[in-house]
């Protein structure tokens, strides 16, 4: 019997940032429909150790959410990105809006 492939998927958690720079009030936002991958990204932004300093015009009453793209190919993987930065986009409209200068994205490729 063969290996079941890792599960794949996009998780979505929502935090705020304490005043000591610690996420807060963490919790799923969106399921990826895999308990696994869920609780391990909610565990990952758990372990936050600072979000500090934030960026100019970003107060500790923010809420953030951070969307994480779990993928066992290049295909899935791309398919995913293109929605990813749509919803990204749609998500951080008011940025532009507000008069804020930063926004972040951050990927970091998987070791291997």
């Amino acid at each position: 019997m063969g290996t079941m492939p890792a599960s794949e998927g996009i998780v979505a958690v929502k935090f705020n940032c304490s005043e000591d720079g610690v996420p807060s009030q963490v919790q799923l936002y969106k399921t990826s429909g895999h308990g696994d991958l869920d609780r391990a990204t909610v565990r990952a932004v758990e372990r936050i150790a600072t979000l500090h300093p934030l960026p100019r015009g970003v107060g500790h009453d923010q809420q953030y959410i951070v969307r994480v793209l779990f993928a066992n190919s290049e295909g899935y993987a791309q398919r995913n990105m293109t929605r990813l930065r749509e919803d990204a986009a749609r998500s951080n409209a008011w940025v532009g809006r507000s008069g804020a200068t930063t926004a972040m994205l951050e990927l970091v490729p998987p070791k291997g």
